[in-house]
């Protein structure tokens, strides 16, 4: 997440939570980047292009494109708020993405170009690489490459749903310089693009 020699910009997480917050528009605007070069997409395939988006981004600058918090479910890791977003459990707005996205039979496709102005050079990036990484992949191999990765597989353990915590995917990076003394380490940028640097109910002390 940070430039080869950096460390000294390297900070550790010990009482903190990595959360972001959540943008909407950058998660439709993703989404319908992905779909639109696509053509359509499975629904299912679309969760898991979003969720090896922001890991990527996530590691390489320090924050998750979408903000999300990453979830692990029986068909593999998914961008939980995202996946609510398509389904239209967002509130106040349910119908936020149908504008944009249109979804039959757990297909989706593009209905209006939601655009690309709230996504950074960067961010655009990051989901070409994403494409020509997993574009042509099937729906099913994804969720079976998902399905091993290291992270997924420790919040999964049990076959419980559960969350994918920011700090697991840093540990299970294979990089000296996400992980110091067993603990995984945070860039400034991820500090400075965190939603609260505290625990959650921490600020009840301040």
């Amino acid at each position: 997440m940070t430039p080869e020699g950096d460390t000294k910009r390297m900070v550790p997480t010990v009482g903190m939570e990595m959360r972001f917050q959540f943008d909407r528009g950058k998660a439709i605007q993703t989404m319908g980047y992905l779909v639109g070069r696509l053509n359509s997409v499975p629904k299912v395939k679309l969760m898991k292009l979003v969720y090896l988006a922001d890991k990527l981004h996530f590691l390489r600058c320090g924050y998750p494109i979408t903000g999300d918090r990453q979830w692990a479910l029986p068909y593999g890791p998914v961008p939980s708020e995202t996946l609510d977003l398509l389904n239209g459990n967002i509130w106040p707005d349910p119908e936020a993405a149908y504008t944009f996205l249109h979804i039959n039979d757990a297909t989706v496709t593009l209905k209006q170009d939601p655009g690309t102005n709230l996504l950074s050079a960067e961010e655009l990036a990051t989901l070409d690489e994403i494409l020509v990484r997993y574009g042509d992949a099937s729906p099913w191999a994804l969720v079976e490459q998902t399905h091993a990765l290291p992270e997924y597989k420790e919040a999964y353990a049990g076959g419980i749903a559960g969350p994918i915590p920011y700090e697991l995917i840093l540990r299970h990076a294979g990089d000296d310089r996400h992980d110091r003394l067993g603990r995984p380490v945070a860039s400034a940028a991820t500090v400075a693009a965190m939603l609260c640097p505290l625990n959650a109910g921490a600020d009840a002390d301040l």
